[in-house]
């Protein structure tokens, strides 16, 4: 779910949800408005994959989150490692559909 209010040192829009696509009713969890929701709000850091449990699963709908990113104005995605963050840029060709650049760390 969204943390932005989190008193994680780590907040972050999760778009895990991604395997929400899987199963009914076939959308990302949280949906598109609600990423570009915390974007308005000031949300700077997004991260998304696809919450696997079997091998089959793996990277299942990373290519819709990628897609929500970019069109939300995200331009990298935040993970976890260890107590820091690493970011990841999105995908160009997704920041080309969203007719997106490059953009800076942290999406800001």
């Amino acid at each position: 779910g969204l943390k932005a209010g989190s008193s994680s040192p780590f907040p972050a829009a999760d778009l895990r949800g991604v395997s929400g696509l899987r199963q009914a009713p076939g959308e990302t969890y949280p949906a598109q408005p609600i990423v570009a929701l915390f974007r308005e709000l000031g949300g700077t850091r997004l991260t998304t994959g696809s919450d696997a449990h079997r091998p089959d699963w793996f990277a299942f709908g990373l290519d819709e989150g990628y897609r929500i990113a970019a069109a939300t104005g995200f331009r990298h995605l935040a993970f976890r490692r260890g107590a820091g963050a690493v970011e990841v840029g999105v995908p160009e060709r997704f920041l080309e559909m969203a007719g997106a650049g490059g953009g800076s760390r942290w999406n800001s």
